[in-house]
This record gives structure tokens, sequence and C-alpha cells, in this order.
């Protein structure tokens, strides 16, 4: 049968065979493989990059690596070490940074590093062409999918190049047997494996690829041919698991043991697993990807137990398809911190099953000349199905903005707004995320001293906040607290020991939104706000056009405030004594906004309204400038400045070796 021939021509050492002349495909790869690359890059380098307080966050150690030459996380404590992921990730950012590439850009370089050699790998490869164009599919329909659920792929996580890098390094593998187990392709695909595995603790695992490979070339040429294979592939994944086991592993084993131990016990596999199919079912509620990606998780049904079956059908990918299930099993049954952007493989994989399954069908169909003409139909409608899941599965329709412009990422926005704010020098108290968009140039972290259960009198708090040139606040974590008081920074607002000195209200990456507070202000309130059309700055006057209005109390009874704001902040405040969960809203309206879009509620506070005057600025030229007087940020351990050191005491700043 032309179904049994189709899945033999692989069944040799060196792979599947050229397509013929009558594969009704051929013509498609490379178009195909265009599109994929298109889509991909303007997905990485013309679409806002958002993410949420992990991409902000996680820029730590790789400004770091930059301004002081090691990367380390001194907002989350490690002052002298990067534990809580692998640091290659950040590092490799940092170098794309150090030889010129802005924040925007460096952060999607490694990955759309990968992505290019996978493209190039799949279609220079003697995979027959259904293959080829189910592996493109599938690759970019992962970047797709994620991207519409939220999660930046381009950004400062490390599982997008993770995945990137793994495809490609199995696919240097499975390149290599296909070349009669070249030698050098086995090399550079254990290497480039290895280096995925070393990307993220949950990685590791993907080790074990290289090892079924190894056992292929035992299995197809048996113990005195396969040696050399063997050997080869054992050194690539040595040699860097070394490299990454002597400058890392063993130099802060410490702090890895402990972030490791702090993410607590894995309960069972019953447990993981239920874990996994609750983010499908979350996914099929959300209504995300086309309906055929999201039957299984309709049905709760792991999809690698779809995808595994049908890639071992092919010959072409059996091997493929073992040396995948090590990361896809582990994640599965057996990973009990887990995170939506771990899916990522499975999810990829799935879906070049599935179209490669669908197409290698259609070629197999007998090759009588009706046959081959209904061909040509059926393979034009599911290419026009490829492209529709893929554009449906994508932001480019709402997130895409094309500009000849280059792009910034917003966290330089919001640090340059703060800056002209609060000036160059200012000593700032923050947190996580607002470390690098407070404008800070001495950072000092608050949660230290205001959160922690000891208890400050209001005296105490009132002269510990007067230190600081500022102290911001997001909405990430801002009801947070462990202290006998429950209070949150917020809370000293609301008491009036604080008082608001800016704001800035974010665009794209709504965690990026932040509120500056003083406990003497002299200035004029300012603050900016970020929109398509660009860069408001506002400021305090009686004259002005817009109103910045601050409300407190239920999230419901702001209702009617929230659709004529033309910029918002909603921050969550401590539980009320009664067990209510309030938030702090602030809006700025338009002046000549009707009067039920300011009506306060019964069941809201007002703080406070304050008229404000707008002008337009530059985003571009206000980053160019900050970018030009910016110094590296201080971070300071003990979280007090010293009152007779303004820099808080040489062995209070970050210890660099």
């Amino acid at each position: 049968m032309q179904i049994e021939r189709l899945m033999s021509e692989s069944s040799s050492s060196l792979g599947p065979a050229m397509p013929s002349r009558e594969d009704p495909f051929r013509y498609a790869v490379v178009p195909m493989g265009l599109c994929v690359l298109f889509l991909l890059v303007i997905n990485a380098y013309f679409s806002d990059h958002v993410g949420g307080s992990d991409e902000l966050g996680l820029f730590n150690p790789t400004y770091m690596d930059v301004q002081y030459g090691k990367a380390t996380y001194p907002i989350y404590g490690f002052y002298d070490s990067m534990p809580v992921h692998p640091p290659m990730h950040y590092k490799a950012i940092a170098m794309f940074m150090r030889a010129g590439l802005p924040l925007y850009y460096a952060q999607a370089t490694p990955t759309v590093f990968w992505l290019l050699l996978c493209v190039w790998i799949i279609v220079r490869s003697r995979f027959p062409s259904p293959i080829k164009i189910g592996l493109l599919f599938g690759l970019c329909l992962t970047y797709a999918f994620f991207c519409k659920t939220g999660m930046e792929l381009f950004g400062m996580r490390p599982e997008g190049e993770l995945a990137a890098a793994w495809l490609a390094g199995l696919l240097l593998l499975e390149t290599g047997r296909q070349d009669d187990w070249n030698r050098w392709k086995l090399f550079l695909g254990a290497v480039v494996l290895t280096y995925a595995a070393s990307l993220h603790y949950y990685g590791t695992v993907a080790v074990f690829g290289a090892a079924v490979y190894a056992a292929s070339a035992w299995w197809e040429l048996g113990w005195p041919r396969a040696t050399r294979a063997m050997v080869v592939i054992a050194a690539g994944c040595v040699l860097y698991g070394l490299a990454e086991l002597v400058l890392w592993v063993i130099p802060q084993r410490a702090d890895i043991l402990f972030m490791i131990r702090s993410t607590g016990e894995h309960e069972g596999i019953l447990a993981a697993i239920r874990d996994h199919l609750a983010q499908y079912h979350y996914w099929a509620a959300q209504g995300i990807g086309p309906g055929w990606l999201r039957l299984p998780f309709l049905l709760g049904l792991p999809v690698v137990l779809i995808s595994t079956p049908v890639l071992m059908a092919m010959r072409s990918t059996r091997v493929l398809a073992l040396a995948a299930l090590p990361i896809q099993i582990f994640l599965l049954l057996f990973a009990w911190h887990k995170h939506a952007y771990y899916l990522i493989h499975e999810v990829g994989l799935y879906g070049a099953a599935v179209t490669a399954g669908l197409l290698t069908l259609i070629s197999a169909l007998e090759r009588r000349p009706p046959g081959f003409v209904w061909k040509q139909v059926v393979g034009l409608a599911l290419a026009g199905g490829l492209v529709y899941s893929l554009w449906d599965a994508t932001r480019y329709r709402g997130g895409l903005r094309l500009t000849l412009e280059p792009r910034i990422n917003e966290a330089e926005i919001a640090r340059a707004a703060s800056r002209e704010i609060l000036g160059r020098n200012a000593k700032v108290a923050s947190r996580l995320t607002t470390w690098y968009a407070s404008g800070a140039a001495d950072l000092y972290d608050f949660t230290q001293t205001l959160l922690r259960p000891a208890t400050l009198t209001s005296g105490e708090a009132r002269e510990y906040l007067s230190r600081f040139d500022a102290v911001a606040e997001a909405g990430h974590m801002s009801n947070s607290t462990q202290n006998a008081d429950h209070k949150a920074l917020l809370s000293w607002y609301l008491s009036g020991d604080l008082r608001l000195r800016g704001f800035y209200f974010a665009g794209a990456d709504s965690s990026l939104s932040y509120l500056l507070f003083q406990t003497h202000v002299t200035a004029p309130v300012r603050g900016f706000g970020l929109e398509s059309s660009g860069l408001q700055s506002f400021t305090e006057d009686s004259n002005g056009t817009f109103e910045l209005l601050t409300v407190t109390g239920p999230y419901e009874a702001l209702t009617n405030i929230l659709p004529c704001a033309v910029f918002r902040n909603v921050m969550l405040l401590p539980q009320t004594e009664s067990g209510a969960n309030e938030v702090l809203l602030t809006a700025i309206l338009a002046r000549s906004a009707s009067s039920s879009c300011q009506e306060i509620s019964p069941h809201c506070r007002l703080i406070g309204r304050i008229d404000l005057a707008a002008e337009m600025r530059s985003a571009k030229d206000l980053v160019a400038e900050e970018r030009k007087l910016d110094r590296p940020i201080r971070f300071h351990q003990a979280g007090i400045p010293r009152p007779d050191d303004i820099l808080g005491g040489a062995k209070d700043i970050v210890r660099v070796h």
C-alpha cells in the first residue's frame, strides 16, 4: 500500500529519501519556511513585549551582568548569586546588550537565533515534505499560541529560548542520524541539547534525548560501528555539562538547593497530572487557539499521548519522538512546581504531529490523475486551514504595530519617566516589579523593614519613610504583608503618612504602572501615561483639563468610573477587619467627562482629586536622554539609609566579585 511505502522511506540509517517529483507538497516547504520566519520575526521584533511581573523582576540578573559583570539577583535577596533560574539565558541577553542592542531587541535575540536555526535545519533536512511542513507549523504554532495566552516567549523568562534550543538540538541529532551518523552534527546537537537543558531546572531531563540517539546508533549500527557516534554524543553533553557544573552549580550549590527546596515537596503523580489538566481546562475555557487544538484541552487528554503515537507511526520521526519524550513525561508526571510556560514543548509537538500526519495521509493517496487533482484541492484547503490556525492563535491582529521607528522596551520608558519626576540621584524604596522603573539611583527594599513581622509604631514608620526621595509601589503583591498590624505600603498612603508625588500609567504591560510617594511633597504632582498615540505628560495645574481621581472600595463599586478613565491603575489593598477585599483605584478622567463617571459610590471612599494639565512628549527622546545620563543602580542590602551616609554604607551596597 502507498501508506506503507511512504512510511518505510526512512527505514535505512541514512534517513528518509528526498521527496519525489510526485510529492504534491514539495513546492510548499520553502514558502512555508519563509512564512514561519516572517511570523516569528514580527512577533519577536515588532510586537509589544508583555509578560507581567516576571518580565520586570527577571531583568535584574541581566542588568547586573551588564553593569557589574556578574548575573546576581539582589532584588530577590541574592546579592552574590542567581539561583532562581540557571543564569545562561540572562547572560546571553546581557551579551547582546553589551554588543549594543537595546533591551527590547536583546531579550528576543537568543530565542530568535535558535528559531532561525530550527527553520534552516528543517527546510534543508531529508525529512519528507509533509514532515517538514508539520514541524514548521508546530514551531510557529507554539509561539503564536502562547502569545495569545499573554505569556511572553521573547522576553526575560527562559522557556522561549529553552524550547527553541531544545528543538534545534534534537533536529541536529536527527539530521546527523540521517546523514550516516555525521559526527559533527551529532556533537553539535549534543552540545545544543545540553545547553537547552541548562536553561531551567525542569529542562535538565531534556539531556536524556541525547541518550536516545546514542541508543539508536547502537540499534541501527551495532556495537562496533556505533562506538564513535556514541562517544561523540557523550563528548558534546559532557563538554557543556562540565562547564555549567564548574562555573555555576558548584559555586552556588547552597543557594541552588535552597531554591529547589523552597518550591515545596512533590505531592505525587496524580497531583502533577491534575495540575497539568487544570491548565488545559483554563486554556479551553478562555477559548485560546483554534478548535482542533482546544479539543484535547476540553477532554483533559494530555497531548503527548496524541503526538507521540502519531510521530512514532512515521519512521522518519520515530527516533525524534522518543528523544522528545523525557522532558514531556517529566513535566506531566513529576513536575510539582508547574508553570504554564513549561507546557510549550508539548503544544508545538502536538501541532507538528497532527499536521504532519494529515499531510502524510494525503500524500499516500493513489497517484492517479483524478486523485492527484483531488489532492491538490485538499492540499490547498489544508494549507488555508494551517494559515488560519496560525492567524487565529496569534495576537498579531491586536498587538502588532509595524513601524520603521526602533522599538523601546516599556520598562525603559517607565524608568525615564520616574527620573524626570524625581531627578537623577533619587534614593528610592521599592521592591520586585518597580526596582528599575522607579528611577532609583540608590535602591532599598522596604519589605525588610515595613512588611516583616516586626511592627513599627506610626512614628517609626513615618521616620523611616521620610529617609527616601520616594517610595514606589505597583500592583504586584500590593496587598501582601506579614506585619502584625496587617499593613501594606498603601496603608501608610491611606492614613496620610505618605502623599502622592508622581505616577506612571503603563501601555502594553500593566504591571509597569506605579505610584510614587513621599512623606513631604513640596513640588506639584507629576506623572506620565503611555498610549498608542504617544506619551502624555501630566502636571498638577488648577486650570488643567484632566483630573486625577483616587478612590478606595470594592472593585464592583467602581464600574461607573473604569470605562470613562483615560488611564487607570487598580491595586489590591490588605483585607479589611471584616474580611472584605478592597482596591485602590487611581484614574485620570477628562474634565469634560459626564457627571455619572465622576460619581463616587457610597461604598467607596474618595482619597483625593487633583487637576492636571497635559502635553504630549516623545518617549524616544525621553529614553535617549536618560540613556546618556543614567548610571548603574546601587543596591543596598540593609534597606535602611544611614543618617551619616546617603549611600547607605559601602558594606550595604551589592557586592560584586
